[in-house]
């Protein structure tokens, strides 16, 4: 039984975000090709600047109950009982998809899924439909690192490396896709491999159309989509440094 897991990771330590409390909850559902749907619908999509920094209708529509995406089986069980504070949840839910240069993805069985835990960033590999109101209670510990749910179990693992977190939509996909080729160069150039690029449709706020994360294990840092090459490249090499 997945309800097994217990203790695992208790020596890792985590810099927490300052900038929120909450906790992210990236659901990658090997079944549904998010990126393609997303440039899909862009096509589609007269290409202008949202007039606010809400999702859009096709991020909102993944977390509805008869989404085709795993997210919204998360999001039913978790709005049943988690209760906002000040509007705001403390676990946020996103459909997301990873994408690891160089490396074959051997958690890719169609009929299971893998969620990425954040800022802790822990995956947990190969759940089925029926372990998610297990994985809500976990990702609902105030102290996750700390909790009995987990142990030595080759489906729980830390995201290593350089991890770019890339925040985007309907209208914003191009743009980050954009960045993710620019960082892909950098990385290259600098000859480093050990990065994973996590794609998210929806947004780290709700003040903001888009937006990356990076972060190492040890530093991390939240960037606009509206940087330069030469930025990039500049944090690219900040981050292959302090690692």
């Amino acid at each position: 039984m997945f309800c097994s897991l217990r203790g695992m990771l208790p020596s890792l330590k985590i810099q927490v975000n300052k900038y929120s409390s909450n906790r992210y909850a990236f659901i990658i559902d090997h079944s549904y090709p998010l990126l393609s749907n997303l440039k899909q619908q862009n096509i589609a999509t007269p290409n202008v600047m949202p007039l606010s920094g809400f999702p859009s209708s096709f991020s909102r529509n993944l977390l509805h109950p008869y989404s085709n995406h795993i997210v919204s089986k998360y999001a039913s069980q978790y709005y049943k009982k988690a209760t906002p504070y000040y509007g705001e949840f403390p676990l946020q839910i996103l459909p997301s998809e990873i994408f690891r240069p160089d490396k074959h993805d051997k958690h890719d069985k169609h009929d299971k899924h893998t969620i990425i835990i954040y800022p802790e960033q822990i995956t947990i590999t190969d759940i089925e439909v029926d372990h998610i109101p297990h994985i809500i209670n976990i990702c609902m510990e105030d102290k996750l690192l700390g909790s009995t749910f987990f142990q030595n179990d080759s489906r729980v693992s830390k995201l290593e490396g350089i991890n770019i977190y890339l925040f985007c939509d309907v209208t914003t996909i191009d743009r980050i896709f954009t960045l993710y080729q620019w960082f892909d160069h950098c990385f290259f150039r600098n000859n480093y491999k050990n990065v994973n690029y996590i794609f998210i449709t929806g947004n780290l706020t709700n003040d903001q159309t888009s937006s990356i994360m990076i972060n190492n294990g040890r530093y991390h840092k939240i960037l606009s989509q509206y940087i330069t090459l030469r930025e990039v490249d500049i944090f690219v090499r900040h981050f292959i440094d302090t690692q």
